[in-house]
């Protein structure tokens, strides 16, 4: 405020020597015009009559004028006279022209010279020397004068107001928020900058008492809260002292608020390994203001008890720990039902799972599936099922799938491998669940393997009761016609051979009476297969070896095969004996032997024979759907090079009457004899083919444990 003032003094002192220096100016033009008057006129005569002491008085007196600091006189055709020089000043000079008038003439004047007068001209340092004391009197007055009027204008429409402002914020606190603070102005209805900051006072304490209000209130909340809560609630500090406790937290301690408070946990009387464990987890949360949590079992007058105990800091505005807020709560109902849990957990009848979503690592695992994989928990826990090989990566990938598309799923069968190689079967179901915040994978698993197997089973005995009631069926109606058909061909036959009898050696009849009686025995052969595919025919089994069978069925075979199939044979050496017919296995081994030369045809190929002894350990499903039992078994196999069977076709080769040759080549009842041939002898058919592969058919047979190794070989 000052500088301003300053700054106007200076102003009007450079307007003052501005004054001074034109005043000084008008000074000298003043002097040098009165100075002309004055030695004008007076020089001429002197001059004229060139009189010079005349002049030189003159010039004197001249040079004695106030102001004057230099003469010169120049005449017209002579010298000049000088009085007076100037002294290195600043000097201003005028020359003023003498005329002397001629009295006869008026208008003429006569030119005498010139008078040269010097004045000192004073210059503008020379001013503000002279006139530097004026300026700075005027200067500090104006300014001094100027600042006591502002400041007793300022005190009057301010200050005293200021003061009222500022004694009323020094003196605002808690205990006066309802004074408002007002200011008696009267400057009308226009508001200043000061009203601005008187409002802005009055909204923050209105703002403030609300806020404390507030504070108020929640500070009540937090007060029921914590002195009704059911968890004892403490604040400890640095030194694990109690610095403060709730009701529930007395009780428990069952001493009063005055002797919990300053006191540590082995002062109130718990265990020094509890103490230093809780202790230990305040130290954690100073140092790193992180929760902990620390769970301890003590005893109470109530008995033992399970408790919980969270930690966390109670931090500062600079986000310093300055005390550890304590929740202890009783934990020994949820301790139960936990234990419950875990123990129910642990003998579901299921095996239950709890993997991470992305990995699939095992986090929880009960012990039914421990005991279903073969697993040890340590070799589970922190291991995906698909690097322990548990489930294939595709089953995992499936499931995935459908549990990020659906968010569950049900009924989904798995083949799970056990720790021993084992494959099974399992019915699985899966969904998300939240552990700890984050998402988990709850899986419940069941195995499912002797359902399976019953209801393999039970389709197998459905697939043998209506193969066996077709084939009932079908074998009345084919022995009933077989018989009929017999008598038939009796009468045929016979009077055949009486025919050929009676008539002579060169008779042409000879050719069609033998011709009818080739037909005739074709007719009671396939009447034989008939009734052997009716079971109408019974003959008694007995012990003998294949090998003599197989043996000479392979000699048929070589003498009625063409030459572009190749027969190969491989007899084992050990086979057991097994209770048969020798003719009905001679006809088994044909029968296939002859539908795998009809498969091959005219091309080049194969057939393998084969016979062993073999241990079965496992069950074996023929197509009939009939399982063997484990036990000894011969196993008679013939392979072919043809061009195979579709699975649509295996599932029909066996039914009576069914072929894919022409009417000429096959009946369609050779390999149903031969099934009902072979499940005679309590043994079943196994077929495995795919179109381009070949077929192979293998027969299995019952080893007679009580015959004898060197059984009887029956001749066919």
């Amino acid at each position: 405020m000052f500088f301003v003032f300053f700054l106007v003094g200076s102003v009007l002192a450079s307007f003052y020597l501005y004054l001074e220096v034109l005043h000084s100016r008008q000074h000298r033009e003043l002097l040098l015009e009165g100075l002309r008057l004055r030695v004008e006129y007076p020089h001429t005569q002197p001059l004229l009559q060139h009189e010079q002491e005349a002049m030189a008085a003159i010039i004197g007196r001249v040079g004695r004028l106030p102001g004057v600091e230099e003469v010169g006189l120049r005449r017209e055709g002579r010298g000049e006279m000088e009085l007076g020089r100037g002294d290195g000043r600043s000097i201003q000079r005028r020359s003023i022209p003498l005329w002397y008038p001629d009295g006869d003439l008026q208008d003429l004047q006569v030119p005498l010279g010139a008078l040269t007068l010097g004045v000192e001209a004073a210059d503008f340092s020379g001013i503000l020397a002279q006139s530097g004391l004026k300026m700075i009197s005027i200067v500090l007055i104006l300014s001094m004068v100027a600042a006591l009027l502002l400041f007793g204008l300022f005190q009057l429409l301010v200050g005293r107001h200021l003061a009222r402002v500022a004694s009323y914020s020094s003196s605002l606190d808690l205990s006066n928020l309802e004074t408002a603070l007002v200011l008696e102005r009267g400057l009308g209805k226009r508001a200043d900058e000061l009203d601005h900051v008187v409002a802005a006072l009055n909204t923050m304490r209105c703002t403030l008492k609300k806020s404390l209000a507030l504070l108020r209130e929640k500070e009540r909340e937090f007060e029921a809260i914590v002195t009704h809560s059911s968890d004892a609630i403490t604040r400890f500090d640095e030194q694990c002292r109690r610095i403060y406790a709730n009701p529930v937290a007395c009780d428990r301690l069952g001493l009063p608020l005055e002797k919990v408070v300053g006191r540590t946990q082995e002062e109130l009387g718990l265990c020094r390994t509890i103490s230093q464990r809780i202790d230990m987890g305040i130290a954690e949360v100073f140092i790193c203001g992180a929760r902990r949590r620390v769970s301890y079992e003590t005893e109470t007058p109530a008995g033992a008890r399970c408790f919980e105990l969270l930690l966390a800091p109670e931090l500062s505005c600079t986000g310093e720990v300055m005390s550890v807020i304590g929740i202890s709560r009783d934990t020994t109902e949820r301790s139960k039902r936990e234990a419950f849990l875990r123990e129910a957990f642990s003998r579901l009848p299921v095996f239950v799972s709890i993997s991470e979503i992305e990995s699939g690592r095992f986090l929880e695992v009960n012990d039914t599936l421990l005991r279903f994989s073969g697993y040890s928990k340590e070799e589970l826990i922190g291991r995906s099922s698909v690097e322990l090989g548990y489930v294939s990566a595709a089953d995992r990938q499936r499931m995935r799938m459908v549990l990020e598309r659906e968010g569950c799923f049900e009924d989904l069968e798995l083949e799970i491998y056990k720790a021993d190689g084992t494959r099974v079967t399992c019915l699985y179901f899966g969904e998300l669940i939240e552990v700890n915040g984050s998402a988990k994978f709850l899986a419940l698993g069941l195995d499912i393997s002797e359902k399976k197997r019953i209801e393999q089973d039970r389709t197998n005995l459905e697939r043998q009761l209506h193969q066996a009631l077709k084939m009932e069926a079908i074998g009345t109606l084919a022995g009933g016609i077989a018989h009929d058909f017999n008598n038939i061909l009796t009468a045929i036959l016979g009077f055949a051979q009486i025919m050929r009898v009676k008539l002579p050696a060169e008779s042409p009849l000879c050719d069609e009476v033998r011709q009818i009686l080739q037909a005739g025995n074709r007719a009671a052969d396939l009447i034989r297969q008939i009734l052997t595919f009716s079971r109408q025919g019974q003959e008694a089994l007995r012990p003998i070896l294949l090998q003599p069978i197989v043996t000479e069925a392979v000699k048929l075979l070589r003498s009625t095969l063409p030459a572009t199939i190749e027969l190969e044979v491989e007899l084992g050496s050990d086979c057991g004996a097994v209770l048969a017919d020798a003719n009905q296995i001679h006809q088994v081994l044909l029968s296939i032997c002859t539908n795998a030369h009809q498969a091959i045809g005219n091309d080049y190929g194969q057939i393998s024979i084969g016979l062993r002894e073999i241990t079965v350990d496992q069950e074996i499903y023929g197509v009939d759907g009939k399982a063997i039992e484990s036990g000894r078994y011969l196993e008679l196999a013939v392979g072919d090079s043809g061009p195979g069977i579709s699975p649509e076709l295996r599932k029909r080769i066996f039914d009576p009457f069914f072929t894919t040759k022409g009417p000429v080549q096959g009946t369609g009842l050779g390999l149903s004899v031969t099934l009902g041939i072979v499940s005679k002898h309590n043994g079943t058919i196994v077929v495995s083919s795919e179109p381009g592969e070949g077929t192979a058919m293998k027969i299995y047979l019952p080893v007679d444990e009580n015959a004898l190794q060197e059984g009887e070989a029956g001749a066919p």
